[in-house]
């Protein structure tokens, strides 16, 4: 499977995955039992974003978002795995929670402990933590998070800038400090932020020299609402959550203070 590789920092440094999934069998959140029983260990730690056929779910069977809820009440995702986990089952309204996935993530050595008793004792420290993430997200299901976005060159056909972050193939999992993080995220509608419009020649020589004097690279806070998740199994299970873009605010590295420009809805 061919990958496409895309600059992606959420918030921390985050090492490209590559093609780990190939040809997946998916099968909808409802479908908890199999999701929990095909699970498997894995060992090594990284964070990604790279094309993945399956990572998309038909945007017929998902929820919409409200585009009039405030902004300010967006939360943050996390870069940790146990906040993209607590995301994908506080949408999926999985029960009961599977909090031994949750130990394996936050509690050092519990995939490999033996003794029942310690692993019991170590699970029950969690259990509050978890609950509370799990709550949140299930009652808040709108989400920003800060990455670094390639922006490519103006076209002066088109009058655009193209972006190349939120095409509908790309896939965007978290970082794990305790083995490779299949909870994941992907966007419905990332072909609707792929390029920013500027018909004045002006304005736009005046971004493409700011994109250029930043290596193309601009700061992006992405908000979000998660519509729904997606389970499928090839080498290893990939947990998804499907995302809808409401905005992108572009910023120029290290200042997100002063935007440069916008796109999606006006809230």
């Amino acid at each position: 499977m061919t990958t496409k590789r895309i600059s992606l920092f959420l918030l921390l440094p985050i090492v490209m995955l590559g093609a780990l999934y190939g040809c997946s069998k998916k099968v909808s959140h409802n479908d908890s039992a199999s999701q929990q029983s095909s699970d498997s260990k894995s060992s090594n730690s990284s964070a990604s974003i790279a094309t993945s056929p399956s990572a998309s779910a038909p945007a017929a069977s998902l929820s919409k978002a409200d585009l009039s809820f405030p902004l300010d009440d967006y939360q943050k995702l996390e870069t940790d795995a146990p906040h993209w986990m607590a995301m994908y089952y506080g949408t999926a309204n999985i029960k009961p929670v599977p909090y031994d996935k949750f130990a394996d993530q936050m509690v050092t050595g519990y995939a490999y402990e033996t003794n029942p008793f310690k692993k019991q004792d170590e699970l029950k420290q969690i259990v509050p933590e978890v609950k509370q993430m799990v709550a949140t997200a299930s009652k808040n299901r709108y989400y920003f998070f800060f990455a670094t976005i390639s922006v490519g060159d103006y076209n002066m056909a088109t009058k655009t800038f193209p972006i190349q972050a939120f095409g509908n193939d790309s896939y965007y999992s978290s970082s794990s400090d305790f083995g490779i993080s299949n909870f994941g995220l992907t966007f419905s509608n990332g072909s609707n932020f792929n390029s920013y419009y500027v018909s004045n020649q002006t304005t736009a020589e005046s971004l493409e020299n700011t994109i250029h004097s930043n290596a193309n690279s601009l700061q992006a806070k992405v908000y979000f609402y998660a519509q729904g998740t997606e389970y499928s199994m090839a080498n290893l299970p990939k947990y998804t959550t499907v995302g809808q873009i409401t905005k992108v605010v572009f910023y120029a590295p290290n200042d997100t203070a002063t935007p440069l420009f916008e796109i999606g809805h006006a809230h």
